[in-house]
């Protein structure tokens, strides 16, 4: 039995709001020694354009998360700090009255936590211990690997610099990117 993880990046609701479910598995490594992997099951990326007037609604997006977790009952389901307090009201709630035990909250991200969550991905991306499946661009133009490629480390002045989108270029975005970090970080930790 696996231990799923979903992470939501909402935006405001005129920018794009990511997505990611992933779990843990053992793999094999070539000496014969169990490691753990983080599998993604499902990125993906609700678009205004997708919905009546270019306007993202919490209604259809809490209906789709209660249904993933229904089927995947994860361990937990995060939010990123943007406006989310009432989603996350609405589907604990609503998973509630399901009886699926999820902690459903906002995970508030510091410079300290959001540089030593890019640092444990990219650890992990670099030893493969990252899987995912392929983005299909019928649903957005890029997909999650697009997102990465096109990161950048800005100094803030501070101890930890930040991991951010570009302002300019063919991506600006970083909600999924986000959403894969925060799943990796939760599941496989230091």
């Amino acid at each position: 039995v696996f231990r799923y993880k979903i992470h939501v990046d909402p935006s405001s609701t005129t920018a794009g709001f990511g997505f990611a479910l992933a779990h843990l598995e053992p793999f094999l490594r070539w000496d014969g020694q169990s490691e753990e992997h983080v599998v993604f099951d499902l990125i993906k990326r609700w678009n205004p354009k997708d919905f009546p007037g270019s306007v993202i609604r919490w209604a259809p997006i809490l209906r789709e998360l209660e249904t993933f977790a229904d089927i995947f009952r994860p361990f937990e389901i995060t939010f990123d700090q943007h406006q989310s307090a009432e989603p996350i009201q609405d589907l604990a709630e609503r998973l509630q009255r399901r009886n699926i035990a999820t902690r459903v909250y906002e995970k508030v991200a510091t410079n300290e936590l959001n540089w030593k969550r890019w640092e444990v991905f990219k650890t992990a991306l670099y030893q493969g211990l990252i899987h995912a499946p392929y983005d299909s661009v019928e649903q957005h133009p890029y997909g999650v690997d697009q997102e990465l490629k096109f990161l950048q480390q800005q100094n803030t002045g501070s101890k930890y610099p930040r991991v951010d989108k570009q302002d300019i270029g063919p991506v600006k975005t970083k909600d999924m990117a986000d959403c894969v970090a925060e799943a990796t970080y939760s599941l496989i930790g230091n």
